[in-house]
């Protein structure tokens, strides 16, 4: 273990470009969320942006890589979403933090904002997987919700799962 520790140490990941514009708009979604929620604990700041991206260098160092991936942002993001949310929950234990924080009904809202956000009536699997992961939920979260909702005949996936088409109302 030690010299796994000592091996990773050597390692000072940089943020590639693409990467950091890619930190920045998870910033600002961040923030605009916290607005949105009225957040009064946990208030997003610059200071959520360092611990981000100092979780996303130590998982890139866990890797053995000299860069940053987005995949490490995401994770990061992930963590920091599970941190706060294990505070909120021993502090607040009221119904409708439970029902806000439910698994199928949180994935669910992330792929209805993307296809509101993007016009279209599909949505690519691929597309939502990296903004369920960010907002401190599993693929397994994800096929659950896809599962569910297929079954309430509100969507309809293709048979390789990785399309989700909403069934509008005047389709049926």
């Amino acid at each position: 273990m030690r010299a796994m520790i000592s091996h990773a140490r050597q390692f000072e990941p940089r943020v590639p470009k693409e990467v950091s514009a890619y930190i920045v708009d998870e910033y600002i979604r961040m923030r605009q969320e916290s607005l949105i929620h009225g957040a009064t604990f946990g208030f997003t700041s610059a200071r959520t942006l360092l611990a981000i991206l100092r979780l996303s260098q130590a998982l890139a160092r866990l890797r053995c890589a000299h860069e940053v991936s987005r995949e490490d942002i995401v994770e990061a993001r992930r963590l920091m979403s599970l941190s706060k949310a294990s505070v909120l929950d021993t502090k607040n234990e009221d119904d409708e933090l439970r029902k806000r924080d439910d698994p199928i009904s949180t994935v669910y809202h992330i792929i209805r904002e993307h296809s509101q956000k993007t016009g279209l009536p599909a949505v690519h699997v691929a597309d939502i997987l990296p903004k369920v992961l960010s907002r401190g939920r599993t693929r397994e979260d994800l096929d659950h919700c896809i599962d569910e909702y297929e079954k309430l005949d509100v969507w309809f996936v293709d048979s390789a799962r990785t399309i989700i088409r909403f069934i509008a109302a005047d389709d049926e």
